[in-house]
């Protein structure tokens, strides 16, 4: 499995650029395979696809978490997506969180990740008592289909999950869609499309396994012209690019490749998981690979 998925993303060397985003100073990969079974808590994006603001993958000293996202009010969305309604980056954002929902599922799946059943998990008393005060109702996160937008956690409500459904370990999905520019200079030649997959995964002492971030830039754009681009071409080369990054984040599973990627740990009631103070990012080709720094576990 780790030899397909290494030359699935070396044959897209060419139309895809994998970057990672690092926390912290020791070296591991994501330990989710002895822990299972998983229970995938969410997976939800962003609606609309806002420009990235980083446009020439360079590090910078900001909160890389922070500025990425910072999403439209609800009010503002809901104005923006009347206004843009024939708009297929609007139209199309259930399509794409729903890819991205069933690809992940799948490259779990045929990795040998044994999961939880949806149906159980939403059956669980502590999910339905519980999640309620961490699902994020900001207008603009947009939950895949059969899942709720759950922006944070806590290890007490993962340990109560755990007991009820049996899973060794919870796993909270998000996916984050941009456009980037493709520029010659200060002239937009192109837009390419950017997913940000962000992953964290707690055990069943709710101890952190994965605090992680994953980028994908595709190297091919839609074709543009001053403030003009091609939005349907942009939109289509949203599922290549979110399978580049799943596969990053099934390759470190596997112990396939070694990316070090940071997403704030899930923000805690009792004193458990804390987010990282700030994060760095960089951006590589592939097949390149890059060690660099996980996150140590919380405490």
């Amino acid at each position: 499995m780790k030899s397909i998925l290494k030359n699935t993303i070396i044959a897209a060397a060419g139309t895809i650029i994998l970057g990672t985003a690092l926390g912290s100073c020791a070296s591991s990969a994501v330990k989710m395979a002895e822990n299972q079974p998983v229970a995938i808590m969410t997976v939800y994006g962003n609606r609309g696809v806002p420009w990235s603001t980083e446009t020439d993958g360079s590090s910078n000293n900001s909160s890389t978490y922070e500025t990425m996202q910072e999403d439209e009010g609800a009010l503002t969305g809901l104005v923006n997506r009347i206004i843009n309604r024939k708009n297929p980056e609007d139209e199309l954002a259930q399509d794409r969180i729903d890819f991205a929902s069933a690809e992940l599922e799948r490259h779990l799946a045929e990795s040998g990740i044994e999961l939880v059943s949806s149906d159980k998990i939403h059956k669980s008393g502590a999910y339905k008592k519980g999640v309620k005060s961490f699902l994020n109702y900001v207008e603009s996160r947009l939950p895949a289909q059969g899942y709720d937008a759950i922006a944070s956690s806590s290890s007490k409500l993962n340990k109560m999950i755990v007991q009820e459904t049996g899973a060794q370990s919870l796993l909270y999905v998000s996916f984050r869609f941009e456009k980037q520019p493709l520029l010659n200079g200060v002239h937009t030649e192109g837009v390419s499309a950017r997913v940000e997959l962000s992953v964290y995964a707690a055990n069943a002492k709710g101890k952190t396994i994965a605090n992680k971030k994953y980028v994908a830039i595709s190297r091919d754009a839609a074709p543009a012209s001053h403030k003009d681009y091609d939005k349907e071409k942009l939109c289509s080369l949203f599922e290549d690019t979110t399978s580049a990054a799943i596969s990053m984040f099934i390759m470190d599973l596997t112990d396939g490749m070694e990316t070090e990627v940071a997403l704030p740990a899930a923000e805690n009631d009792d004193g458990g998981d804390k987010a990282p103070a700030e994060q760095e990012e960089t951006t590589v080709s592939i097949p390149k690979p890059v060690r660099e720094a996980a996150p140590q576990d919380a405490e």
